[in-house]
């Protein structure tokens, strides 16, 4: 019984000096750039036909609606995807779409992505790692 309550002591006082090189890594080390930019999702809309001049024109204005809320968006003419980087949290993509096919002469739809599949297990590892460490930071700086 001795023998387990001194395994029990050490064990514990293992888990809190982990917890504390966590918590002081974790609020002392330097964030990088990526970690500090806020994230955006990438929408991408198909249209039901080519686009014109005319119609990037038209795209143009009605993406200065979304002032703040997209980040960036990609369209060219001839071709009939419009690509689009977006703060979640400001808009939905549905709104997104609604603003842009306003006064336009063109239907859009949302392309899906593949979202299951094969993908870089060093990308979901460092990920794992990165969501720790914010557990442990206290602020935001």
């Amino acid at each position: 019984m001795k023998r387990i309550n001194i395994l029990f002591k050490i064990a514990l006082a293992s888990v809190l000096v982990l917890n504390g090189a966590f918590f002081i890594y974790a609020n002392t080390r330097t964030l990088s750039v990526s970690e500090k930019v806020k994230p955006v999702t990438l929408a991408a809309y198909q249209t039901d036909k080519a686009l014109t001049n005319e119609n990037l024109a038209q795209l143009k204005t009605n993406s200065a609606q979304l002032k703040n809320k997209i980040t960036a968006m990609a369209a060219t003419s001839g071709n009939n995807v419009i690509g689009i980087t977006y703060y979640s949290d400001l808009i939905s993509s549905s709104e997104i779409a609604s603003t842009l096919e306003s006064n336009n002469s063109f239907d859009l739809s949302e392309i899906t992505f593949q979202s299951s599949g094969k993908s870089c297990p060093i990308s979901g590892i460092k990920a794992q790692w990165n969501s720790l460490l914010n557990a442990y930071r206290i602020s935001d700086n």
